[in-house]
């Protein structure tokens, strides 16, 4: 995935595990409402703890840094792997429009290839058409 658009205007997105040491920062994005949220689920800091617990699963908190701006942990992404199902994928309104949330979708299906799986939504989430769409389409753009 491309760090930068062009050369006058770097930018850097990273995605890190989810931890003990960022795991509060996660749970709030999690549970404010003016999120981009796709699942429009709401795990709880215990919730969270169980998933991370878990190697298998996937569980990424992102960054975004360009020469003007730094955006610390302003995505999540939690995909349980033994239910195949994304429990959590959503991004600060403040950050979009930075290429973050196609970084989260090409890390996510990178990941899902390697364990030879394709991406499935939470059963249960009350996922709506447009949020649903937006994953459908950019998953498979990416890759």
């Amino acid at each position: 995935f491309p760090s930068h658009d062009n050369m006058q205007n770097r930018k850097h997105i990273s995605g890190v595990k989810i931890t003990n040491q960022n795991i509060f920062r996660a749970v709030d994005l999690i549970q404010k409402t003016n999120q981009f949220n796709l699942t429009k689920n709401r795990s709880s800091l215990s919730d969270c703890k169980k998933m991370i617990s878990s190697n298998k699963n996937y569980f990424k908190i992102y960054s975004f840094k360009s020469r003007s701006e730094y955006l610390p942990q302003v995505g999540v992404v939690i995909y349980e792997l033994k239910k195949n199902i994304l429990c959590e994928f959503l991004l600060s309104c403040r950050a979009f429009e930075r290429g973050i949330e196609s970084k989260m979708l090409y890390d996510l299906k990178k990941w899902l290839k390697a364990k030879k799986l394709t991406f499935n939504l939470k059963a249960k989430s009350s996922i709506s058409e447009m949020s649903d769409q937006f994953i459908k389409t950019q998953i498979h753009k990416q890759l």
